[in-house]
């Protein structure tokens, strides 16, 4: 699984690394096992780390299908950030798509990133 999960609770801050190539099964698994885990917080706040991902293989249709699972968990019940750090010009590409979709239906508000450093300064500026 090229997904692993570490948890910041001093910093309010669940954290997603993502590595090698990564499918709309893979993405959509995942994301069903940490609404269902215990440790699963949605007043966290969330770094999605995609830099070292390779998503290329992602439609539109599953970037829509993404929004819409994020919006009944997290986005129906979270009122935390969620960051999206990315490097390449195709994965901001699919990450801006992800983010004006997610705009109307979740409760969270998403943005997308190319530094870590913004990232996170946008996640705790208002801890």
């Amino acid at each position: 699984m090229p997904i692993t999960t570490t948890i910041d609770k001093d910093a309010g801050i669940r954290t997603h690394y993502v590595k090698g190539i990564l499918t709309f099964e893979e993405l959509s698994d995942s994301l069903n096992q940490i609404y269902c885990s215990p440790e699963y917080d949605p007043e966290l706040n969330v770094l999605w780390d995609l830099r070292a991902a390779d998503v290329s293989s992602f439609t539109t249709k599953e970037i829509e299908q993404l929004a819409s699972l994020v919006a009944s968990q997290w986005g129906s019940r979270g009122k935390g950030r969620a960051a999206l750090i990315v490097s390449g010009d195709h994965e901001y590409g699919l990450s801006r798509m992800y983010e004006m979709m997610s705009h109307e239906t979740t409760t969270g508000r998403i943005r997308v990133f190319r530094e870590l450093s913004m990232a996170l300064e946008w996640l705790t500026e208002h801890k």
